[in-house]
């Protein structure tokens, strides 16, 4: 399973479908020719841009929050774990997306961290188009409930465990070594990633959509 989903700005901006896969990664058809009548317009209304995000967001400092988690082994046919992470733009949604993974992994710390990976790639996609808009979002905080894999992020220690990740572990620990990512730990009952890596109640969907201020 996955769903994909953005909405940074108005209409006839900048590209309607905000995200950073390419179009061959699009499965429907209408999404893909949407984004065709933007793409030679490029940023030229950027100044224009900004001013409408400062209007519709309410600061021209921009603070974009993400969250991620993960379930383990999660889909009984590939034994393949589901990934989801969302992010905000001064406490609205703007962002979000849950899919498996594309390997299958042995351990839950592993799991986390490829998640946390593909926040944090995701992050840096978001942070070069708020510098385009000419916002200055100076650090992006994103947000996990696992504590280990958190703790691995910033520990320089080797680890025999996690030898065939090393390459993960150092391209997030150079992004926060640079001050352009921070890692957080949040509780599980306030991540709302949550709902998107397993089957939850109908009470706990409602609070996930209530901490992203979805749901009154």
């Amino acid at each position: 399973m996955e769903t994909q989903g953005s909405s940074f700005v108005p209409d006839g901006v900048i590209p309607i479908e905000l995200s950073s896969e390419s179009d061959r990664d699009v499965n429907d058809p209408l999404l893909r020719g949407s984004k065709a009548p933007y793409r030679d317009h490029g940023w030229a209304r950027c100044d224009e841009a900004k001013s409408m995000l400062c209007n519709e967001y309410g600061s021209e400092t921009p603070d974009i929050t993400g969250y991620v988690d993960s379930d383990y082994a999660g889909d009984s046919d590939t034994k393949r774990s589901q990934t989801g992470y969302v992010f905000c733009l001064n406490s609205c949604t703007i962002n979000w997306k849950a899919n498996l993974q594309t390997i299958v992994v042995l351990s839950t710390i592993e799991v986390e961290y490829i998640a946390c990976t593909k926040a944090v790639k995701e992050a840096l996609w978001l942070k070069g188009m708020a510098t385009d808009f000419g916002l200055n979002q100076r650090q992006i905080h994103v947000h996990s409930d696992n504590q280990s894999a958190l703790h691995l992020s910033k520990n320089q220690m080797f680890h025999e465990r996690t030898k065939h990740i090393d390459v993960r572990l150092y391209f997030i620990r150079e992004l926060i070594a640079y001050g352009k990512i921070k890692l957080d730990k949040i509780s599980t009952a306030e991540n709302p990633s949550d709902m998107l890596t397993k089957a939850v109640t109908t009470t706990k969907f409602k609070h996930c959509l209530k901490l992203l201020g979805k749901l009154g």
